[in-house]
């Protein structure tokens, strides 16, 4: 597992390269502020990436927004297989609320 910090008390990613095997993870660890973690081209490395067939890489979007993920694969998302980033805590939008919803509840 590789972990890489994204701000912080500079406008870093630190550290700011690592070599990663296939089947390592990256876990980005977001510090206070706005920050994202976008992929790009060696070519255009502030553009986010976009392959020839028009499909895009991965982008984190800004962390202060909640984001929301489920699984696509039959019914599993039904069956409850979702996850969050940044749910509230409380109010109508928590991480409950929305696994409530996919799960058919109101």
């Amino acid at each position: 597992d590789h972990n890489v910090t994204v701000g912080g008390s500079q406008l870093t990613f630190n550290p700011s390269n690592i070599s990663a095997q296939a089947g390592d993870t990256v876990t980005f660890q977001f510090m206070p502020g706005n920050h994202t973690a976008t992929q790009s081209t060696f070519e255009q490395p502030c553009q986010p990436f976009k392959s020839s067939s028009g499909q895009g890489g991965f982008d984190s979007g800004l962390c202060v927004t909640p984001i929301w993920v489920y699984c696509k694969q039959g019914l599993h998302c039904r069956e409850g297989m979702v996850f969050s980033i940044n749910a509230d805590v409380a109010g109508s939008e928590t991480y409950s609320a929305f696994k409530a919803r996919a799960m058919g509840g109101t």
